[in-house]
């Protein structure tokens, strides 16, 4: 794995799924899944989003870095 030299798998794991909960579970239109997502997950790891992303761009090869932040809620 990837992010193992970063968190506790098991850790890792949670915040991913609690992150990623919390963006199935957002409607403020004003805010993308991203940054939903990266609200809760980053701190929940102790990381920025900034130490990991050569870690996902290794992981997501081919993806665009900016891709306009993801999608909005539908309201």
């Amino acid at each position: 794995m990837h992010m193992a030299r970063y968190s506790q798998s098991a850790h890792f794991t949670q915040a991913l799924m609690a992150g990623t909960q919390r963006m199935i579970e957002n409607r403020r239109t004003d805010r993308t899944l991203k940054e939903v997502f990266d609200e809760y997950f980053y701190p929940a790891i102790d990381h920025s989003p900034e130490k990991l992303q050569p870690e996902i761009d290794h992981f997501y090869p081919g993806e665009t870095r900016d891709n306009g932040g993801g999608s909005h809620a539908a309201g």
